[in-house]
């Protein structure tokens, strides 16, 4: 049984990746939501106390619980209505750059009523989500309370850091997932697949089949732009055709499936694999007579030596001549399979040429004459092997950007609510500052006493985040057939970056008001 094979194209749970992005950046689209959300309800509810004078004087004039809960949901409502028009104008400016980063189309039409669905749904749940616990809060008290000395307002710092905590979790799991990622990435960009891929280009042959495919051959082999020329079945960098037959092994007949490979006599040599045992094919041998099989062939037939025996091949037995190391002629979320290649010249389909060093354009250009007098009619269009090797890994690029991208975007949101969250707490410790200071506390002291505390919730936060993001990271490379190892380097880095940003955010803050006259701080006011 023959068929042709596209396994890149898919993950090793049978799942397309497209699919699989689309779950993971939806995901983390979630993620990010629900880190603005918490930043919201942080600042509201730690800047509660400072809003209990206004809501006594409302329920002394008569406005009851009721009247202070829809206050307080109403403003939260009219600050999603803000965030959804800037989020709307964002969306038309960035499209085309995120279409571009996605390699994708999408469209964005604000007049479609699915929009106005999500935007519906969006505005009722994050209004419950951010509004709901503010104001059951502020509309639970007594009028008495609000303008008491000590407001009995509770302070929640029990639920604020754990918030904050929250949010860092999230931060730091994408921040790690960058970081594997993009390691990831480079070593499948610098993994050498086994053959040469620089200074290649091909063409489809169309109407330049056996006969003519060597004259052609030899007139390019002329010119001294051109290094040397093959021709195949299949692409180097594809499957090839998968066949299934029943082997005598070692062990005894077993069935399994080969990948078959064939083309010119030279194809060996033009990508530079050698031939460990046995011999190469040469231009004395009959076509499709004898085959050459790769390591993980033979480990699968599990003779020890396999040059002089033969297999069965399309009902007929073939010498095995010699064996080849094993090369990546899928994509690396693929293992190695078993491979059988031969000498062909029937059914090639592809013109391979490696040019000259600094010649490329010469090359090019002495192909394209001698092509099209064979090829009158169609167009000629070349392909660049190393850059077809690179779109092999192109959904996994652009899931690398975008990860980086989700990033960097949750660690800046998170970021953005700690200065918030700082600047409100030197705030309400203005007076006890002042009065450190006065008592002889150094700058250093107060950046300490206000910074700690926050330093040590990242902390927590990094903690609960890594072994999180460390298992759903090795599921992840499953998909990898040849993957990196998660290392203690990539926490180092991703809780570094963490640790400097808490620092700088936080101390920034710190030293502008332990740097404060201590005396504007204390003055009754």
């Amino acid at each position: 049984m023959l068929r042709f094979t596209t396994m890149h194209l898919y993950s090793s749970d049978g799942t397309p990746t497209g699919i699989k992005n689309v779950r993971l950046f939806s995901l983390a689209t979630f993620f990010l939501l629900l880190i603005a959300a918490i930043n919201y309800v942080n600042l509201v509810t730690a800047r509660l106390v400072k809003r209990t004078k206004e809501a006594g004087i409302r329920k002394v004039h008569g406005s009851g619980r009721m009247g202070l809960f829809m206050q307080m949901m109403q403003e939260s409502g009219v600050m999603f209505v803000l965030a959804l028009v800037v989020a709307t104008i964002l969306i038309y400016t960035l499209l085309p750059f995120y279409n571009g980063l996605t390699g994708k189309q999408f469209h964005f039409d604000i007049l479609s009523p699915e929009i106005w669905l999500i935007y519906i749904a969006l505005f009722i749940a994050v209004s419950l989500l951010v509004g709901l616990y503010p104001a059951v809060i502020i509309s639970k008290f007594k009028p008495v309370s609000f303008f008491s000395k000590q407001s009995s307002m509770p302070q929640k710092s029990f639920l604020r850091k754990g918030l904050v905590v929250m949010q860092f979790v999230f931060s730091a799991g994408l921040l790690l997932m960058m970081v594997v990622i993009g390691a990831q990435l480079k070593y499948m960009r610098d993994r050498n697949p086994g053959y040469t891929k620089e200074n290649i280009f091909y063409v489809r042959l169309n109407q330049i089949k056996n006969d003519s495919y060597v004259t052609v051959k030899n007139e390019l082999l002329k010119q001294t732009a051109i290094a040397d020329v093959t021709a195949t079945r299949m692409r180097i960098n594809d499957s090839g055709w998968g066949y299934g037959d029943e082997w005598a092994t070692k062990d005894g007949p077993k069935r399994f499936s080969t990948f078959l490979y064939w083309g010119d006599n030279n194809m060996l040599d033009f990508f530079d694999i050698p031939v460990f045992s046995g011999k190469n094919f040469s231009s004395d041998d009959r076509q499709f007579n004898s085959v050459i099989i790769n390591r993980e062939m033979a480990g699968m037939l599990g003779w020890d030596d396999m040059v002089g025996r033969t297999i069965p091949l399309f009902n007929n037995h073939r010498e095995i001549i010699g064996e080849i190391n094993n090369f990546n002629f899928q994509s690396l979320h693929r293992p190695i399979e078993p491979m059988a290649i031969f000498y062909l010249l029937d059914d090639i389909e592809y013109l391979y040429v490696k040019t000259a060093s600094g010649r490329t354009g010469e090359a090019i250009a002495a192909v394209e004459n001698i092509w099209k007098r064979h090829n009158d009619g169609y167009p000629f269009e070349i392909c660049f092997l190393d850059e077809e090797f690179a779109r092999m890994y192109q959904s996994d690029i652009r899931s690398g950007k975008l990860f980086t991208a989700f990033a960097i975007i949750a660690v800046f949101i998170s970021c953005l609510g700690l200065f918030g969250l700082v600047t409100f707490t030197a705030e309400s410790k203005t007076k006890e500052i002042g009065i450190r200071k006065i008592f002889g506390a150094s700058v250093a002291n107060i950046v300490i006493m206000l910074s700690k505390e926050f330093l040590i919730l990242v902390g927590i936060a990094m903690i609960i985040a890594f072994p999180l993001a460390y298992f759903w990271l090795e599921r992840m490379l499953q998909d990898y057939a040849y993957r990196i190892e998660i290392s203690w380097w990539m926490f180092a880095m991703a809780g570094g970056f963490i640790a400097v940003l808490t620092v700088l955010t936080v101390g920034w803050q710190a030293v502008k008001v332990a740097t404060s006259n201590p005396v504007e701080a204390i003055k009754i006011e």
